[in-house]
């Protein structure tokens, strides 16, 4: 029985399935799909990918994990849009790579310093040093040769390029470690995060950081609300969830690490972890597998229906062919009108989700106002009025609620922006179901695994399909770092300065607030401009990548009619040998998806969903 790696590099199967292929952008992309999928089987990596949200404790985790030592740095407020992979050494000393997007590449011993330096946004801005990845080159007895951990920016961290980097590397993910918090737990960012990536990967493993501060009492109830959260989730996108939670004191298994206190590391839970992915270890190259099974099981089938149809077509009189092609096409593009008119009114639907995310935003940042000026209000009547503490403390509240309505923001069109996505995926549905005679089967299974090809498996699956939906999704409104900082400092800067003039107590407790009350209200104007504009920007965006999306779809269709009225033309010169082509065609087609199916039953059972 052929290995999926032989059925991949079998030129006759490709290139026949390629034929089938109605326009060149459609063969573009399965050539470049074919190269990436064998490299995927050749290579033999399998790649773990570290999220949560930045503060959680990843770098900790994995400095006690998998590195065994203090490398990566843990204090930086926000790395740089720069991912680490942790290699196995596997002859010489351990070492970092810095690999640049230019193509260079430097080596050397590894130094912490140097390493922070690379990767903490305070030392290289903006990643102004150009670099692609880094990566560490270590001894650790959980690395192999073909296993690959990978340390990458947080979710939702405020860098729009950290969003951008987190979303490429994990679309060439194998398995993740989702790392949770107990206080507090999933959070609604986290969960829009989750209903997108989780069907990307073959493994996911959940671990619940365990804070020295937090009581056993607090860990449970964060634990189980997580669980629910989990399991809601999984049932809505179709993908299992097994293993639970793993709690972990990462604070005591780093120290347990360092110290080589083997008890301590034993209380701390991580070797749990440790156990949990060694052994999905053994398996992971089956996973592999049976991602390119699925997928190349859909490929052959759409190609043995094109086929059949180019059969059926040939079978005929050329001038009745044409009729029925006719026929076909003319209730295609009655479809197609319909299809259109569903994607404006998803328009319009668009506009009135963005006005009511403006609505509720406006009426948020009334409220967050208020509760501003009552801190500050309470501060001054303390007797903080002036002077440096008084605008750090200005500063602070300001800055507090910047992040507060980033965040806010953030759910909140991004949950409008789920609503478009679900009644597009309806759209694509309709479509898929207009192509003649289109059916198409998949393994119960293993059906979310099509995600990676088809936008209409499971909810939201249509972000696999394009990647940058994905990014959208998860990512924060841009800008917002820059101007937000520079809203804040230079307004406090200038209008605190006359507060500290007068001499009378209560004229600078009132100055105090009337200064404070002139910022805050600054401040939050610039916000609201804030939220209208990238509102607008976001759903725009959003609409004209669906748009390109199902040009797409509808493209391809119509090319497919081109595609069999210019064989029906060409019939009429060499209709023999067509004949025997398609046959020949379907023979081979008829005969892998045989080897496939006896492989997908070979590993499905032992392949971790």
């Amino acid at each position: 029985m052929p290995s999926i790696a032989d059925l991949l590099s079998q030129e006759e199967l490709i290139r026949t399935i390629r034929q089938s292929l109605p326009d060149d952008s459609a063969k573009e992309a399965f050539d470049q799909a074919v190269a990436s999928r064998k490299q995927s089987v050749i290579s033999n990596k399998f790649i773990i990918a570290v999220l949560g949200i930045q503060g959680a404790g990843k770098s900790s985790l994995l400095n006690a994990l998998v590195v065994g030592d203090d490398i990566l740095p843990v204090e930086a407020d926000e790395t740089t849009c720069i991912p680490v992979e942790i290699h196995k050494c596997i002859e010489g000393e351990p070492c970092y790579i810095v690999k640049f997007k230019d193509g260079r590449e430097t080596s050397a011993p590894i130094d912490r310093e140097e390493l922070n330096r690379l990767v903490n946004h305070e030392f290289n801005p903006n990643n102004q040093l150009g670099i692609h990845h880094i990566e560490l080159h270590i001894h650790s007895p959980l690395l192999r040769p073909d296993v690959v951990f990978v340390d990458l920016p947080g979710v939702a961290s405020l860098s729009a390029a950290n969003q951008e980097t987190t979303m490429k590397y994990i679309m060439s993910c194998s398995a993740a470690i989702f790392l949770l918090r107990t206080v507090p737990p999933i959070t609604r960012i986290e969960s829009l995060f989750l209903r997108a990536v989780w069907p990307q990967l073959s493994n996911a493993y959940f671990v619940q950081n365990w804070w020295e501060n937090e009581t056993r009492r607090e860990l449970e109830g964060g634990m189980s609300h997580n669980h629910g959260v989990l399991t809601k989730i999984s049932s809505e996108i179709g993908v299992p969830y097994s293993r639970g939670i793993m709690p972990v004191q990462i604070k005591d298994a780093v120290l347990a690490t360092y110290t080589e206190d083997k008890a301590l590391r034993d209380r701390s839970g991580i070797p749990v972890l440790e156990e949990t992915i060694d052994n999905s270890l053994q398996t992971w190259s089956k996973d592999v597998v049976w991602d390119n099974v699925v997928w190349l099981e859909q490929k052959i089938v759409e190609s043995i229906r094109i086929n059949e149809l180019i059969a059926q077509d040939l079978q005929k009189n050329a001038d009745t062919s044409k009729m029925e092609l006719m026929e076909q096409q003319r209730k295609f593009e009655e479809e197609r009108e319909t299809i259109n008119s569903r994607f404006d009114e998803l328009k319009e639907q668009s506009e009135q989700l963005a006005g009511g995310v403006r609505k509720i935003m406006s009426s948020f940042t009334d409220d967050l106002e208020d509760k501003v000026l009552q801190a500050i209000s309470g501060k001054i009547s303390t007797g903080v009025y002036d002077g440096h503490y008084f605008e750090t403390i200005v500063t602070e509240q300001l800055q507090e609620a910047q992040l507060t309505v980033i965040n806010e923001l953030q759910f909140q069109i991004q949950d409008a922006a789920k609503k478009i996505l679900v009644n597009f995926e309806s759209i694509l549905k309709q479509l898929n179901e207009s192509k003649p005679e289109f059916d198409f089967e998949v393994k119960s299974e293993g059906s979310f695994k099509f995600e990676r090809t088809i936008p209409t498996v499971a909810s939201l699956g249509l972000m696999a399909a394009a990647p940058v939906l994905l990014g959208l999704l998860v990512s924060n409104p841009a800008g917002w770092v820059v101007a937000g900082a520079v809203a804040v400092a230079g307004l406090v800067g200038t209008l605190l300065g006359y507060s500290v003039k007068s001499t009378i107590e209560n004229r600078r407790k009132a100055a105090a607030l009337k200064s404070a009350k002139s910022i805050v209200t600054e401040v939050m104007e610039q916000l609201r401009d804030m939220v209208k504009r990238e509102t607008k920007q976001y759903m725009t965006r959003l609409i004209q990548e669906l748009e390109k999306l199902l040009v797409d779809q509808l493209n391809q269709i119509e090319a497919e009619f081109n595609q069999r009225r210019a064989i029906i033309d060409q019939s009429l010169l060499n209709h023999d040998a067509l004949v025997r082509d398609t046959s020949l065609s379907l023979e081979i087609l008829r005969r892998a998806k045989e080897a496939v199916d006896k492989l997908s039953v070979t590993v499905s059972g032992e392949a971790v969903s």
